[in-house]
């Protein structure tokens, strides 16, 4: 490389215009096009695992976490377009020579390996995990059988330290991932079922979801707080409060006392009441805290499907399926 950038006879000269470079000046040049140096990356990374000395294997994908790199995704997707390439080769050479050995191919034998070698010790080298990551990365995106794998090598996976690794819609039906070391790695959609997750570590994973709370009945509405950390929740005829503590979710008083389907919920803005409608036809105010209410707030004739404080939290707006709008006192309910 040095001599092919550095030479200027012509035979040379005419080698570099053929290529996919442009000149920066004097002997430094760049790709013209960025997916020039990710197919080369791409392609560097593959003659690694066709070559025999494992070492240098590790060393090569070890030396950057896939996930670190904003442009390593299109570099994945040459190489997954590979080992899928070769993988129909290999079924192809199989039917016709009605071969009965193992469908792996050699350069999924050699992601393996990868893997593999992260097992044992929490102070493994840097570079072995990133490897590991890598490999199982691009296995994983080839749609490689990782629960299959694991069926025929039952503890293959047990102890493996691939943090940041991209495993999402991974099948890792009854995998045993003991100890497994799977910390900032993307699990979205992941499937896990059966799976012994004993000892492993998950700090930081990313299921690219939220948490999710079940109720008990249907949930007609939602209000949020102005502080942001208490919520409300119409569930069937009951108001649910939940308050938010250390950014968790934790779940509070029910309010019961409408008849029929709470419809409309909202806070005052100062926190301390909350109002609801109902298709009992009421309107009723909570103290926020106890959950105590005075009378309904009786008027509508047919469902109460909106209710809104007042700027002040003195009045109180409800609609109705009556086709109209009410005005209340907030204290008195007239």
């Amino acid at each position: 490389w040095e001599r092919f950038f550095s030479r200027t006879d012509e035979k040379t000269k005419l080698a570099r215009r053929g290529c996919p470079l442009r000149s920066l000046g004097g002997t430094t040049f760049s790709f013209v096009h960025q997916s020039f140096l990710e197919y080369f990356v791409a392609d560097s990374l593959w003659e690694t695992l066709q070559g025999e000395l494992r070492s240098a294997v590790q060393d090569v994908w070890g030396a950057r976490c896939f996930s670190e790199a904003p442009k390593m995704p299109t570099v994945i997707g040459f190489l997954v377009d590979r080992v899928h390439r070769q993988r129909r080769e290999r079924v192809a050479a199989r039917e016709r020579a009605c071969d009965k050995r193992p469908l792996c191919t050699a350069t999924e034998n050699a992601l393996s390996w990868l893997i593999a070698q992260s097992k044992g010790d929490q102070a493994m080298p840097e570079h072995v995990k990133k490897a590991a990551s890598n490999a199982i990365t691009v296995l994983n995106k080839s749609l490689f059988p990782l629960s299959a794998k694991a069926r025929e090598e039952p503890t293959f996976f047990r102890g493996i330290q691939v943090p940041h690794a991209d495993l999402s819609a991974a099948q890792l039906w009854g995998v045993d991932l003991t100890g497994a070391d799977l910390s900032n790695s993307l699990l979205a959609g992941v499937k896990l079922s059966g799976a012994n997750l004993k000892g492993c570590n998950m700090a930081n994973v990313d299921f690219a979801e939220w948490p999710k709370l079940t109720f008990p009945d249907t949930i007609n509405a939602v209000s949020l707080a102005q502080d942001g950390a208490s919520l409300s929740v119409a569930c069937g005829t009951d108001v649910h409060v939940l308050w938010k503590v250390d950014g968790l979710w934790k779940r509070g008083p029910v309010f019961a006392g409408h008849t029929n389907a709470v419809t409309s919920v909202m806070w005052a803005r100062d926190g301390g009441q909350i109002v609801s409608g109902s298709s009992d036809k009421t309107v009723q105010v909570w103290d926020a805290k106890t959950g105590t209410s005075g009378p309904p707030f009786q008027g509508h004739t047919d469902w109460v499907t909106s209710v809104a404080w007042s700027p002040n939290d003195k009045k109180i707006v409800s609609g109705s399926r009556d086709k109209t709008l009410r005005v209340w006192d907030a204290k008195t309910g007239t």
